[in-house]
């Protein structure tokens, strides 16, 4: 069931929460979201406890959910421009924007197979995290598991009045040496009724009560139809269960609903070790979310690969240490570039993407500024960084320097274009913004002078709108 108590934030935020948490959900909380620091190797713990009375909960860039005993805290990120001033998401409008972008981002990025036919019949509806959650995951399971479920041998034991495969012999003389209507058999069955099926049934079980869109609700329960010769597990055996399986060529294209499932079912507190039964945590990094979106992006703009955390070089020659690993390395019209995500909402609270100049009139009226210069809010580490990287690859194949981009999030609605000025290394600076809502163009058209450096002529028609909704980025990548 769906907890009793919810509280939704925005991610990088904090909420007061005095009187609406007790000392025990907060300090369970605080473990389930320490353990699941702790299995992810981060230095950070996702969500804590600020103020002289511990009244304040602060959040980091993870969103999801963390469910502990008969409380949720959602974690919304800020994919809306009403959101980015919200710290605590009071409306359902609200948070419903969010979620409907946050899985066109999912979508896009390919952090998981989803149409966008397929994702339209679950925007109809209001949606939570767990409705995402359980549509990320029966979607792919329900398809497949339509194909055809997958059966394997497994090794029965059983008294039974007929000889089946073999005889148990020990078990036979020891324990039924009295009993002529009953004999101990071994047997091998081409059952469903697998470590891989239990897993999914656990997984389905366990999101089919917290679900609310009637969409994800149907998809579960597909799945649960086709799984329901399966024994039912908890979610700690279905995990030890599957710890050391073996994929085979029939079972192979399950691997992403595989990889879903365990992801969910490591999120709850049977394998936490938080000490709460009633534990659910499944959080995403929007840092790597927004990275691997601007991939996608990126290579449907310019119509070329992009290289993602690519060594170029070293910081220290003798000893060589701390490599450099742009995002993004590309080629455009003979140029180098490198690009760099930021998942910063470097152009928060304004209508228009980031410029260099200080005063931009606007188009209807020539004496109001519109934008906020870059140089004002660029991080002086960001620039020298992106320009690091742009040397570094200059002294190691000997040629002019890079052209260098930092990529960040707009959700203004005014003018949508990239700013372009010069770095002190000589390489050309382009700040890119990038939309993060569904179904609208991704990245800005870049002038044809940037992408055609050597007069070969730019990879993309600087005149023609870029993946102008999902289908077309999706379609890109193929």
């Amino acid at each position: 069931m769906r907890p009793e108590t919810c509280i939704r934030v925005s991610e990088w935020s904090s909420v007061p929460v005095e009187g609406r948490l007790t000392v025990e959900q907060r300090e369970g909380i605080e473990a389930a979201a320490r353990v699941w620091q702790t299995a992810n190797g981060l230095s950070a713990s996702p969500l804590s406890f600020s103020g002289a009375n511990g009244d304040r909960l602060g959040s980091r860039q993870y969103v999801g959910v963390v469910e502990v005993a008969g409380v949720a805290v959602e974690i919304y990120p800020k994919l809306d421009r009403e959101i980015i001033g919200d710290r605590e998401i009071t409306s359902e409008e609200l948070a419903g924007t969010a979620m409907r972008n946050l899985l066109w981002m999912m979508e896009v990025s390919g952090s998981e197979d989803i149409s966008p036919t397929d994702a339209a019949h679950l925007e109809e509806q209001s949606m939570s995290f767990y409705d995402v959650f359980a549509y990320l995951l029966a979607k792919n399971l329900r398809d497949e598991l339509a194909t055809g479920v997958p059966h394997a041998y497994q090794t029965q034991r059983d008294t039974i009045p007929a000889v089946r495969g073999r005889i148990d012999i020990l078990q036979q003389v020891t324990r039924q040496w009295n009993r002529l209507d009953r004999i101990a058999c071994i047997w091998d069955e081409f059952t469903p009724d697998t470590p891989l099926n239990r897993l999914f049934r656990c997984a389905c079980q366990m999101l089919h009560g917290r679900v609310g869109n009637p969409a994800a609700a149907r998809l579960l329960a597909d799945c649960l139809v086709y799984l329901d010769s399966v024994s039912p597990v908890d979610a700690g055996t279905a995990l030890r269960e599957v710890r050391y399986l073996r994929w085979d060529r029939f079972s192979r294209r399950l691997k992403t609903s595989f990889d879903m499932a365990v992801r969910l079912l490591a999120g709850s507190g049977y394998d936490t070790g938080s000490g709460q039964a009633e534990t659910f945590v499944f959080l995403i990094d929007m840092n790597k979310l927004f990275e691997d979106y601007v991939a996608v992006a990126l290579e449907a703009a310019f119509q070329t690969e992009i290289r993602t955390q690519e060594g170029i070089g070293n910081l220290f020659r003798k000893p060589s240490c701390l490599s450099q690993r742009p995002d993004y390395l590309w080629v455009s019209g003979g140029q180098r570039w490198i690009g760099d995500a930021k998942y910063k909402h470097l152009a928060a609270g304004q209508e228009h993407a980031l410029r260099f100049e200080e005063s931009l009139p606007d188009d209807d009226d020539d004496d109001t500024p519109v934008g906020t210069s870059a140089t004002r809010v660029l991080s002086t580490n960001d620039v020298r960084q992106v320009t690091t990287y742009a040397e570094l690859l200059r002294i190691g194949h000997e040629s002019p320097p890079s052209d260098v981009a930092i990529l960040y999030p707009f959700v203004g609605s005014g003018r949508f274009e990239g700013a372009t000025g010069e770095a002190w290394n000589g390489s050309r600076f382009h700040l890119i913004p990038v939309r993060v809502a569904g179904c609208q163009e991704a990245i800005d058209v870049l002038p044809s002078d940037v992408c055609a450096a050597d007069g070969a002529g730019p990879s993309y028609s600087p005149n023609q709108s870029l993946t102008t909704n999902c289908a077309a980025l999706l379609s890109s990548r193929e």
